[in-house]
């Protein structure tokens, strides 16, 4: 038991208490294996297709949700999960950003920006220090009123080769 799960109760009271758009039903805690399902569900979006037109595989997201070296994050509305964050640590105290995402029937109420809010208060228990992430173009203000940086001649071409 790690010491995010010993403090669920406080968790529960700084989900509710971090945006007034959420209810009291709503909580935000780490994902487990046993949510891997909707996880899977939440990321079935077009705009979470690889450049190769598949999704994330179940396989590689099951790896966030077991992985100690992952830090992965739910937000759930009466008991239903509703938007995930999944990270990796990476050496010297940093992590990658894998994904954000809104299950489409509850976006624009604030949830992904919850769970970042979130992650970012307590990055720390878990010795992250720093951040990395790659966005669409769709995303990227996102980020921006969340304090991010964009390089200034950042500009990503997505490769892909199937080695099999």
């Amino acid at each position: 038991m790690d010491a995010f799960d010993q403090d669920i109760n406080i968790a529960m009271l700084d989900a509710c208490n971090l945006a007034s758009h959420m209810s009291n039903t709503s909580m935000i805690k780490q994902l487990r294996l046993p949510d891997l399902s909707r996880t899977i569900e939440i990321l079935r979006q077009d705009s979470l297709r690889y450049s190769d037109g598949n999704y994330p595989e179940e396989g590689w997201i099951s790896h966030f949700l077991s992985d100690e070296r992952c830090v992965s994050f739910g937000l759930w509305n009466d008991e239903l999960l509703n938007a995930v964050l999944i990270t990796e640590k990476l050496t010297l105290n940093g992590c990658i950003m894998w994904f954000i995402a809104v299950d489409p029937l509850h976006q624009g109420h604030g949830y992904g920006s919850d769970l970042l809010q979130y992650f970012e208060k307590h990055a720390h228990e878990f010795g992250i220090h720093w951040v990395f992430l790659n966005a669409t173009k769709n995303s990227l203000n996102f980020y921006k009123k969340h304090g991010y940086i964009t390089g200034e001649n950042a500009v990503v071409y997505e490769h892909y080769k199937d080695l099999q």
